[in-house]
């Protein structure tokens, strides 16, 4: 009885796993990764990249707040740390921008002058996957890939967007339905 449940079992997860399915991981406010426990950061990307073909991972994305004092360099530092683990695999990512990652933590201001000096344009333009930004800055760009023939396009949005970046956002979105 217990071969039969196990055989069950392993045909299942064979019937689930197919060439077709695939992932994308979501980085949540690695803030405090950032600031206390950058080891866990760069644990978190090592093992995005060990897993990469296991879960047939596709991109990561970053939902904001990636520092938690954008003041602080050594912050910076380590969030760059631990994304160059991505870089160096080839891992698309997208990394919004969250409110403790303007500058003064003051969204407001819409200062991101650290922001843009570790995930701006610059370090963007040489990947393939990395296909454009709003105005000069890259608080808002976007990133596409390709899977099983099917185009993915994730954009990746300011806090708190402006109808400017909205318009732009709803263009581009119309332009590759």
């Amino acid at each position: 009885m217990l071969l039969v449940i196990l055989l069950l079992f392993a045909v299942t997860l064979t019937a689930q796993t197919t060439p077709q399915d695939f992932s994308i991981v979501l980085l949540p406010d690695t803030q405090f990764y950032s600031e206390l426990h950058p080891l866990i950061f760069e644990q978190q990307t090592k093992w995005i990249v060990d897993n990469r073909a296991k879960w047939n991972i596709q991109a990561v994305l970053g939902e904001g707040d990636i520092v938690n004092t954008p003041s602080k360099a050594y912050e910076w530092v380590n969030a760059d740390t631990a994304i160059k683990t991505l870089d160096a695999a080839g891992i698309p990512y997208a990394l919004a921008i969250g409110n403790h990652d303007y500058d003064n933590v003051a969204p407001s201001s819409r200062g991101t002058v650290a922001y843009n000096q570790t995930f701006g344009v610059s370090r963007y333009l040489s990947k393939p996957w990395y296909i454009g930004h709003f105005g000069t800055t890259n608080e808002n760009f976007y990133i596409e890939f390709t899977v099983n023939g099917q185009r993915y396009i994730v954009l990746a949005l300011e806090y708190y967007p402006r109808t400017a970046v909205l318009d732009w956002a709803d263009d581009l979105m119309t332009a590759n339905s």
